[in-house]
């Protein structure tokens, strides 16, 4: 009986697996399982090697699920456990419609096919053709098919057959005739090996009677011994006694010896005694001259300390008085001005409270990153969770734009990645969606903003070189998403901060490397229109990691670390006009890789890291024009390097 085979290209039917085959390791094209197997590059979608060969000469060079490049040379094996995993499934033989009732492991397929009975072969006669199956080959040949080749036996093939069958008992003859010879010489061997045993014997006999002397001798031997340690016993007890008085006696000599050191030396020290005496009587003369001129000194600096104190004291007075006079300058600006910096950055709302805060790590080692997203109300001091993000993201950056908030890049756990997800708030339910565009590189420790409905994305690790990038790219955010390199900033920048004031770009602080010893101080401003790169006056010191929000031509930067590694509590005000910095109230915590928003005039700080409290989910916020931050409630996870936007209005 003949039976179908299988097409070589075509991967294992599911059908022919006992058990269940995990959907995920199907051929994502042939939707069975795979055959010499192969994933992409990111080990997440498997198919047959003939099937993505071909997808690959025919259509694109991409992985025809995730679209990430891909080519022959890129391919790669499946890992070690998937591999075992594949060759452990265990499958009928590829003859199982032929009668083969043999279930095997897939790894051990072939060669149970090469050798498998029911495997079909043709008809070896002539004229015949018939297809059967291996194991009924033979008979078919031999007995069923009216081809088959009849032997004769004539005379001839007698006579050979009786020549065969006398030599072959001639040699049978000559084997018995070998076989007698061989037991003769078995019956001589096993007659001399019998004597050898009875000498054996006998010389053990001899040892028995030896050992037994022996043993009396030793008994001997042992009660002597006895009998010299009983001697031996008092005879160092007597020694003990002797040993006893003899060092009696040189304690006695040491502790004559000793009394005599003391003796000496409480002489000695009478001597020095008296010699320290006069010398301290000299220095005390010599002090006490001191002590009156240090009186007629101290009485002229009295003077002058309380002088510097009283202008001190003025210099404080109107350093503040100025702060609260720009201050209510820049809150008249912008109720006021509505051509202004307000008519840039609008206000939240009053009735708007909630605050978004995306991702992050909740512990120090790398792997420890969240995709978790929480909803802080700061009026009724809770907070919710939202949907959970598709990916891990550390160190991302985040804006809302159009009513929808908009995340990039950041760390997944294992690199940097070059995604972007997008919830919009008006959607039921809410979930995070993919972002048909990506960033042009695969980027952390970076900023973005959003102006005039495109997205800025400022510096950050490229994780495709592995090195910190000087780049500003354009991305546009509707179709066809495409991306252009506008400009580079002074040197390499990362976990620095971007803000737009009046129309223009300020990129602040940050590091070259990412190690804190690397600081930078700079402030760098980029114009859109003329699409160039301008430096600024720089910040008061060098600082990464500090969160930024924005209050008219302000911009207020928050804790993060300086060039000694010290995680800060420091609050500066920079002004974009004047590049003058003035320090605000300092926070209540330690924070590096907080985040921050401003709604109204009330600047909300949420999460980041310090070394005495580790990471925090604490949250403090602070009122312009006040003299210094409240504690709120706290979020529900720890978080640094998280990112966060206030909540836009539904």
């Amino acid at each position: 009986m003949a039976c179908k085979m299988e097409d070589d290209e075509q991967g294992y039917d599911v059908n022919r697996f006992v058990g269940e085959v995990r959907e995920d390791l199907l051929c994502s094209v042939c939707q069975d399982v795979p055959k010499d197997p192969r994933v992409c590059q990111n080990e997440d979608h498997i198919f047959c090697l003939a099937h993505i060969s071909r997808h690959l000469h025919q259509n694109s060079h991409t992985c025809p699920v995730c679209r990430d490049p891909l080519t022959l040379e890129t391919l790669k094996r499946p890992t070690r456990i998937l591999k075992n995993y594949l060759e452990d499934l265990k499958i009928k033989c590829d003859h199982h419609d032929c009668g083969c009732p043999d279930v095997v492991r897939l790894e051990d397929l072939q060669r149970h096919v090469d050798q498998c009975g029911f495997a079909p072969v043709m008809c070896g006669n002539k004229g015949c053709g018939t297809e059967v199956n291996r194991r009924d080959q033979e008979n078919h040949e031999r007995y069923l098919y009216q081809f088959r080749i009849a032997k004769c036996h004539d005379c001839r093939d007698i006579k050979a057959s009786q020549d065969e069958m006398k030599a072959s008992q001639d040699g049978m003859k000559a084997s018995q005739d070998e076989m007698k010879a061989s037991q003769d010489e078995i019956k001589e061997f096993q007659s001399e090996v019998k004597i050898e045993i009875e000498e054996i014997e006998r010389k053990q006999d001899e040892i028995k009677e030896f050992q037994s002397e022996v043993k009396i001798e030793m008994e001997e031997i042992e009660r002597k011994q006895d009998e010299i340690k009983e001697n031996v016993g008092e005879i160092k007890k007597s020694q003990d006694v002797i040993n006893v008085k003899v060092n009696q006696m040189k304690e006695n000599v040491d502790e004559m010896k000793q009394s005599q050191n003391v003796i000496n030396d409480k002489v000695n020290k009478m001597k020095e005694n008296v010699d320290e005496i006069k010398h301290s009587q000299n220095v005390i003369n010599v002090k006490v001259n001191q002590m009156k001129d240090n009186v007629d000194g101290m009485k002229q600096t009295q003077a002058e300390m309380k002088a510097e104190q009283m202008a001190f004291e003025a210099e404080v007075g109107n350093q503040f008085e100025r702060m609260k006079v720009m201050l209510n300058q820049l809150l008249q600006r912008r109720n006021t001005n509505s051509n202004g910096a307000q008519a840039l950055y609008p206000t939240v709302p009053v009735n708007n409270h909630d605050i978004i805060i995306l991702g992050g790590w909740y512990a120090s080692t790398r792997e420890c990153v969240l995709n978790t997203v929480e909803k802080v109300n700061i009026v009724e001091g809770k907070s919710t969770q939202l949907p959970n993000l598709n990916h891990l993201r550390g160190e991302s950056a985040s804006r809302v734009h159009n009513g929808d908030v908009i995340i990039t890049g950041g760390y997944d756990g294992q690199a940097s990645t070059d995604s972007i997800e997008i919830l919009k708030i008006n959607q039921d339910p809410l979930r995070w969606m993919i972002f048909d565009g990506k960033l042009p590189v695969k980027l952390s420790a970076h900023d973005v903003v959003v102006y005039q409905g495109k997205l800025y994305v400022m510096g950050g690790y490229n994780g495709n070189e592995g090195k910190t990038t000087d780049n500003i790219y354009e991305l546009s955010i509707i179709p066809p998403y495409t991306a252009k390199l506008l400009a580079r900033m002074p040197q390499p920048t990362r976990n620095h901060k971007a803000e737009i004031v009046n129309g223009k770009l300020f990129i602040l602080g940050g590091s070259t490397t990412g190690y804190s010893k690397d600081n930078i101080d700079s402030v760098v401003v980029y114009d859109f229109i003329k699409n160039e790169v301008k430096p600024c006056l720089s910040l008061p010191k060098p600082v990464k990691g500090m969160s930024t929000v924005t209050w008219g031509n302000i911009i207020i930067f928050i804790g993060g670390k300086d060039k000694n590694d010290q995680v800060l509590n420091e609050v500066t005000m920079y002004d974009t006009e004047s590049g003058q910095s003035q320090k605000l109230p300092p926070l209540i915590h330690k924070r590096f890789g907080s985040s921050a928003v401003i709604m109204d005039d009330v600047i909300i700080v949420l999460g980041g890291w310090n070394k005495e409290e580790g990471h925090l989910n604490s949250v403090e916020s602070f009122t312009m024009g006040g003299d210094h931050w409240r504690e709120l409630p706290g979020m529900k996870e720890k978080r640094c390097g998280a990112t966060a936007v206030v909540k836009p209005r539904n």
